[in-house]
């Protein structure tokens, strides 16, 4: 849940906690709905995108708090708000979720994606990325929201700590 901020100052990095928190209800509910029934390859690549599209507005947000201009990060690549993130943040959870929000932007973007089991509760995409195959299917999805959503509730958690004025 969302906590309603009084400070003026963290208005604007409230949008980006509240725009990832939408996009978080919408990967629920491919994750516990949509891929029941459906159990499309197409479902399990659109999901990825919405994760992406969380750890996005959750990568600003974690900028935003160290950061005085707002201008200062949104015109740095993918990498340097990764790298700038990593170097801010020395924790294992935000190393953890930057991999994971890296990788699946790499899945998303392969070229030789290979369906199986479409329609079926195995279904599940594999590549090759980085000279390793990857397959993700139903139980993978499942883990990666979970680690998002604890990834959610620590930037979460820096914004009420910085409301209070707790280091």
């Amino acid at each position: 849940m969302v906590v309603d901020y009084d400070d003026e100052d963290l208005a604007e990095n409230e949008d980006y906690i509240k725009s990832a928190q939408e996009e978080l209800k919408r990967v629920e509910h491919q994750v516990y709905v949509t891929l029941k029934y459906t159990r499309t390859v197409d479902v399990l690549l659109n999901l990825l995108e919405r994760m992406i599209s969380s750890y996005d507005e959750l990568i600003n947000a974690l900028l935003f708090l160290k950061s005085d201009d707002e201008n200062s990060f949104k015109n740095l690549s993918i990498l340097e708000k990764v790298n700038s993130a990593k170097e801010l943040y020395p924790d294992v959870q935000v190393e953890e979720n930057l991999d994971i929000y890296l990788l699946l932007r790499k899945i998303v973007k392969a070229k030789n994606i290979t369906k199986a089991s479409e329609y079926r509760r195995p279904v599940n995409l594999s590549t090759i990325i980085d000279g390793n195959e990857i397959v993700i299917d139903i139980d993978i999805v499942t883990h990666y929201y979970a680690v998002i959503m604890s990834f959610y509730k620590y930037v979460e958690l820096l914004y009420k700590n910085e409301e209070l004025g707790v280091d």
